[in-house]
């Protein structure tokens, strides 16, 4: 059963720990906390429509990819996508022009898309305890002009990223 709705004064939506087969949001809000929510089941569909997002946390979802509909988000300003089975992002990443914070630690990254330098406003991205090595980081890295927080704990590097020297 999907579940719907219109909510048009919510500001924040936090839905944590429930087992959702279908999920439609078409309310504005501004902050979404979907953290442990089971989208795991083979039906799990999730659509956005007339979001304007700038916060939304995925954390422990068990997730294989990046949802789809995210990468649509351009509003976004920070995305908790950590503790799921993530193994790659898309090069749609550019569309998140103002995302702020990234955290995509605890996955099962092995290289970073080289339109990560296209998140101008990227402050923090955490990508401790994934599978990156010294060639999953794009040289490119150093366009970040804007990034404060660079957090890569717990992975196959053996030296520094050659865009943070």
């Amino acid at each position: 059963m999907a579940a719907t709705g219109v909510l048009p004064f919510v500001r924040g939506i936090d839905l944590t720990k429930n087992d959702f087969k279908m999920l439609i949001l078409v309310v504005m809000i501004l902050d979404v906390v979907f953290s442990d929510v089971n989208f795991s089941g083979n039906n799990s569909e999730l659509v956005f429509s007339d979001v304007n997002f700038s916060d939304v946390d995925f954390s422990g979802n068990n997730l294989p990819r990046v949802p789809e509909p995210l990468y649509k988000l351009s509003s976004l300003k920070r995305l908790n996508l950590s503790n799921n089975q993530i193994s790659e992002l898309s090069l749609m990443v550019d569309v998140w022009t103002n995302l702020e914070t990234l955290n995509l630690s605890r996955n099962n990254i092995k290289s970073l898309p080289t339109s990560l330098h296209k998140l101008s406003s990227l402050k923090k991205l955490y990508v401790n305890c994934n599978e990156l090595d010294f060639e999953g980081i794009p040289a490119s890295i150093g366009k970040l002009h804007n990034l404060e927080i660079f957090s890569a704990a717990k992975n196959n590097l053996e030296m520094i990223p050659e865009g943070l020297c």
